[in-house]
């Protein structure tokens, strides 16, 4: 997301997700993707030799005991229950489309993700931004579910393949802080009862500046255009 910059008298104000004190830990699931190295991915998961084992969940998130895990092509498997090389570039099986880069977060079939997060000013107004794709694979969809809070924001939708190398599906879901911690909650599950894989990424949290503070950036750069063209 870029970064806005706000004339605002001789100074500058950043618009940014950084202003609200709110924000996931891991919301790229990247921070432990490296620890993913048994094949296919799923947390917990133990080696053929039990030499290695996936973590029990990503940092920062909390997971159904199946069906979740990461997926990412920056990582090698060392020790596989599979027989192949690893989880790494072509050995990825659930990341099969869609141009991302780093690690993915998957639930597969029944599965959830979430996090609480903390930090929020009751009665803000914030925007929660993620990307969201599926496995290509498998003559099923998956469907997924956000709430917020304890509400559900997004009622279960299916989620069809992006294809390709085209990009994921962003998603932007305005809400209102009713309390300064938050449980943010993913829900899958297949379209038709077959195998199918929901694929997360991006999670991140902006506050939406006050209508009062609006008005004065938008006067501010009125005044500051009018100066440039003088």
């Amino acid at each position: 997301m870029k970064t806005a910059l706000l004339a605002l008298g001789s100074g500058l104000m950043s618009l940014s997700p950084a202003m609200g004190a709110a924000s996931f830990v891991n919301g790229s699931f990247n921070d432990n993707a490296a620890a993913y190295l048994v094949w296919p991915g799923y947390s917990g998961s133990v080696g053929g030799q039990g030499t290695a084992s996936n973590p029990a969940a990503p940092t920062g998130w909390t997971v159904s005991a199946t069906g979740s895990g990461i997926n990412s092509d920056a990582i090698i498997a060392t020790d596989s229950i599979a027989g192949t090389a690893g989880i790494g570039g072509a050995n990825n099986p659930f990341i099969d489309n869609g141009a991302e880069s780093g690690a993915v977060l998957l639930l597969q079939g029944v599965a959830f993700a979430s996090q609480n997060v903390t930090g929020f000013t009751v009665s803000q107004d914030y925007i929660l931004t993620f990307d969201v794709n599926s496995r290509n694979c498998c003559g099923d969809v998956p469907q997924g579910q956000l709430s917020i809070g304890g509400v559900v924001a997004i009622p279960f939708t299916s989620i069809a393949p992006v294809g390709g190398s085209n990009p994921y599906n962003s998603i932007s879901v305005p809400f209102t802080a009713s309390a300064a911690a938050l449980e943010f909650r993913i829900d899958s599950r297949s379209a038709s009862g077959g195998d199918a894989t929901l694929l997360l990424d991006n999670f991140a949290i902006a506050m939406v500046p006050e209508p009062s503070t609006l008005a004065i950036l938008g006067l501010s750069l009125s005044l500051f255009g009018r100066r440039r063209r003088e």
